[in-house]
């Protein structure tokens, strides 16, 4: 056991038995109802057997959420003491389990899963990515999934905050589904600028050679934005090969024709804001790894 463990170990011994010497006095009362935030034992009454269940769960694992009794975001001995006095002064609250708890999703794409992203329209609806290039869409709130591929791994979903059933997936083109994620068509590059599809090296890499000049297959993209104010209006961000510029990419045509808007450095693009959001529809702010920038 190591030193750290050794103090915490006495650390939460010690508060152990002050819940015992608080509580003990009083015996259990009931609790007269299910769910109660201060019944750690779950026996349906309160007492010191839930200050000593308390620590216990804190020994175990301190970053457990039901250890955080007093809400401040992680646990202390401060918890155990208000969980005492709560219990000495009768004063009981509620909690939903359901926070406290995380279930099976049912099914694993042989890797990572990345990207949840939730349909605004609806909450059971929703895509998530595994990092061996399938993609999957729920329609049913989880209780079933149906995987889709788009020939590489996603590097990013968006929903259309306003067209219900449609989304954007962003890889080595972009993509838009209008039935929820059934069915994907590629709007980017178009169908007239599309030159080959090419898919190199030992893992198959996948890309697109198109009247875009990316004859390389270094090009990435990032980020894409739907944006809230006119459904038609797309962008996203796409990096040059060899640590080349990023390149913002705007369609006004929902995807018909595309420009390309503004070069901004090339750093991580971590988040694309829709001007709409602060009462400038025609402007964009890029959130990179060091920086924001604004542009129309």
């Amino acid at each position: 056991m190591n030193v750290f463990k050794e103090r915490y170990t006495r650390f939460v011994t010690k508060g152990l038995l002050v819940g015992c010497l608080c509580v003990g006095l009083l015996g259990a009362q009931g609790t007269g109802s299910s769910n109660v935030k201060e019944d750690y034992n779950g026996d349906g009454e309160i007492g010191m057997a839930d200050v000593i269940a308390m620590l216990h769960l804190a020994l175990a694992n301190r970053h457990n959420p039901r250890c955080d009794y007093n809400g401040d975001g992680t646990w202390s001995i401060m918890d155990a003491v208000g969980l005492v006095l709560n219990i000495r002064a009768g004063r009981t609250s509620t909690y939903d389990p359901a926070l406290y708890t995380w279930r099976a999703m049912g099914f694993g794409g042989g890797g990572g899963l990345f990207r949840p992203t939730v349909d605004p329209h609806d909450p059971t609806h929703a895509l998530i990515v595994c990092d061996m290039t399938g993609a999957y869409v729920t329609l049913d709130d989880a209780e079933s999934w149906q995987m889709f591929n788009l020939r590489t791994g996603v590097a990013d979903f968006e929903f259309d905050p306003t067209v219900p059933g449609r989304a954007y997936a962003l890889n080595t083109g972009l993509y838009r589904t209008d039935d929820g994620g059934k069915r994907w068509r590629l709007i980017f590059p178009t169908e007239a600028e599309l030159i080959e599809e090419k898919m190199t090296g030992d893992h198959a890499d996948h890309w697109f050679y198109s009247t875009w000049g990316d004859m390389l297959p270094e090009w990435s993209n990032h980020k894409v934005l739907a944006d809230p104010a006119d459904p038609n209006h797309i962008v996203f961000a796409r990096r040059a090969p060899w640590q080349g510029n990023i390149w913002m990419m705007g369609s006004h045509d929902g995807g018909s024709s595309w420009t390309k808007m503004v070069e901004i450095p090339n750093e991580q693009v971590l988040a694309l804001y829709p001007g709409a959001w602060w009462g400038a529809a025609d402007e964009i702010m890029v959130a990179t790894a060091n920086h924001l920038f604004r542009f129309n």
